[in-house]
């Protein structure tokens, strides 16, 4: 997991001092002419001078590390007819990670940096996927945010399957701002059209995009006339029956939020109160396979209103009912016993944690 994350206005001279950097060791190594090893020194330190300009007093932490020091010897050792090998090394592998490990906690992190680090923990799942890049095939993304659409969900390109950051091939502002048009025109293959916002991060010299699905409001996304769902870590077509059950399921939730007789915040935690503990007494099937109307509409409003503060015990609780709940909807397609009964050992102790902060916010 990254212990620091910068913003991209500052990860891209990095990006490209690193590059600037590694060349120049390549071509050390490489025993390329003198005259191409020059070039590339003149290369990085016009790198490092555009650094210099990004990050407030970066000149003195500069000297101090060693940075400006090694560029002076290798250019000297190339003028008397020398290989700079041990100055190109100590900027690659010493210098530029001290000097990086220097400036980081003086740099505000950008917003969501804290949901990039929970994602790198995690797998891919019902709200979160991971991509070196885009795809080939662009439809591939534009299905990704369509299943993403009615419950919200985040993309992040640069990131492999195995939640390692890998990084985008991205080194200017003007390389940013296409790579950004290019996928709001692929999320413009959604029907309706999903919300989009992109957030960019700097991990060490890597860049990373997270692509920011908000929820909808709508029951279903299309791409090229064609629906489509998450179904836990994958995006799939949906089937006409499940096309059905997500508008019926969206309907009764906006007659249920339109209603001028919906209860207030503390009767519907009630409700909800009633519903999970009648579920925790069934068996067979229909154990753990809780109706989301009413959770959705507490978690929605607590969210809207600021009825629970975040990190509360209460609202966390509901989130981890709720992703359960999530998780059942991937389970109809694989009418294993093993699996459901798997499901139903994970949901009972989340269930029973959420009816104990409600009695306890109740009380």
């Amino acid at each position: 997991m990254p212990e620091r994350i910068l913003p991209v206005t500052i990860a891209l001279p990095i990006r490209t001092l690193h590059n600037a950097l590694q060349d120049l060791k390549t071509t050390v190594d490489a025993r390329a002419s003198l005259e191409d090893v020059q070039t590339v020194i003149d290369r990085a330190r016009r790198a490092a001078e555009d650094f210099e300009r990004v990050v407030p007093a970066v000149e003195e932490l500069m000297r101090s590390q060693g940075l400006t020091r090694h560029f002076a010897w290798a250019l000297k050792m190339v003028k008397s007819n020398r290989y700079p090998d041990q100055d190109a090394d100590d900027l690659l592998n010493q210098d530029l990670p001290a000097l990086l490990k220097r400036i980081a906690p003086v740099i505000p992190e950008p917003d969501r940096a804290d949901a990039l680090r929970q994602a790198l923990t995690e797998l891919e799942g019902p709200q979160i996927d991971f991509k070196e890049d885009i795809p080939p095939t662009i439809r591939d993304l534009a299905e990704v945010f369509a299943s993403f659409g009615p419950i919200g969900g985040s993309v992040y390109l640069g990131v492999n399957n195995a939640a390692r950051i890998a990084g985008l091939s991205l080194s200017s502002t003007e390389q940013v701002d296409k790579f950004e048009l290019r996928v709001r025109g692929i999320a413009d293959k959604v029907d309706p059209p999903v919300p989009v916002h992109v957030n960019w991060f700097g991990v060490g010299h890597a860049i990373v995009a997270e692509v920011r699905i908000e929820p909808s409001g709508e029951p279903i996304h299309y791409v090229e006339y064609r629906p489509y769902l998450r179904d836990g870590s994958r995006s799939r077509p949906a089937r006409p029956s499940e096309v059905i059950r997500a508008i019926r399921n969206h309907d009764r939730r906006s007659q249920f939020i339109a209603d001028p007789s919906t209860p207030d915040f503390e009767s519907l935690l009630g409700l909800l109160h009633g519903e999970i503990s009648r579920n925790l007494k069934l068996t067979g099937r229909s154990a753990g396979h809780l109706e989301r109307e009413h959770l959705d509409e507490v978690v929605r409003r607590a969210e809207r209103t600021g009825r629970l503060s975040a990190g509360s015990d209460l609202l966390d609780s509901l989130y981890v009912l709720r992703q359960k709940v999530q998780d059942q909807d991937s389970l109809k397609d694989y009418p294993s016993p093993t699996i459901e009964n798997q499901y139903r050992q994970s949901f009972q102790p989340a269930a029973e944690r959420a009816l104990t902060e409600i009695e306890g916010f109740l009380e």
